[in-house]
């Protein structure tokens, strides 16, 4: 009989992990990288808005005139406007902040009159409210590492990256063999010393919480040339396991 921590260490010594395959990151939940993933880009792709507000240059403001809006901008808009000292553009969260633009003020604190604003932020400083290029990830950085096991939170990022398909390990195949003389599916009526078989159910039930589906389940009784026809119908599996 050897401990819980003695048997995770022998099953490590005796695992090896080979295949892999590409899945689509819409099947790769779950799944762990077989490499590296870098990003292709840089993310976000441009400066872009942080804030539904207004865009303008705040190093040539004098702190208490009010500016002209001359353009509006929202995300996805192809045209970026150039804007002149005293000029602002309505600019919603995601869009493009124009070059010669440096500061995003939020709306909540403007006051709006016709065609010019008046902004009222005692706080507002050079680069607010502005996300800038690459400010999350820069092209070519190791972004997850060989070996994350992939969630949710992964995918999204994948996606936002453009990426549609990832190298992955292949999940292994499993057979679950369960031994015992006395053992009896559950449904079915117990006689004299029998018991339900309770151990597959539980295996089965935490390879599937893995996603991982048993490819093959037995039932056999203690005898020798039963359990050596199970394993070798098992064969093709590359983990068996083997319980009581």
């Amino acid at each position: 009989m050897v401990s819980v921590d003695e048997a995770k260490k022998l099953i490590s010594r005796s695992c090896q992990v080979t295949r892999t395959e590409a899945v689509s990151i819409e099947e790769a939940l779950g799944y762990v990288l077989a490499e590296d993933i870098l990003s292709p880009a840089d993310t976000p792709p441009f400066d872009n808005s942080a804030m539904d507000g207004y865009a303008f240059r705040l190093d040539t403001w004098d702190g208490k005139s009010p500016l002209r809006v001359v353009a509006e901008m929202q995300a996805g808009s192809g045209s970026i406007p150039a804007l002149s000292d005293h000029e602002a553009v309505r600019i919603f969260t995601g869009a493009v902040v124009p070059p010669t633009a440096d500061t995003v003020v939020m709306q909540e604190n403007v006051v709006v009159e016709g065609d010019m604003i008046h902004i009222r932020d005692e706080q507002l400083t050079l680069g607010r409210n502005i996300r800038l290029k690459g400010s999350q990830t820069k092209a070519g950085e190791i972004t997850l590492p060989k070996g994350h096991r992939i969630v949710p939170a992964s995918i999204s990022y994948l996606a936002g990256s453009g990426i549609e398909k990832v190298k992955v390990y292949a999940r292994p195949e499993v057979a679950i063999i369960v031994t015992g003389k006395e053992l009896v599916p559950p449904g079915k009526a117990l006689k004299e010393g029998e018991i339900y078989e309770s151990n597959g159910y539980g295996l089965c039930a935490a390879c599937q919480s893995l996603q991982i589906d048993p490819m093959y389940i037995d039932i056999v009784k203690d005898e020798v040339s039963l359990i050596e026809n199970s394993i070798r119908n098992a064969s093709d599996a590359d983990l068996i396991i083997l319980t009581g």
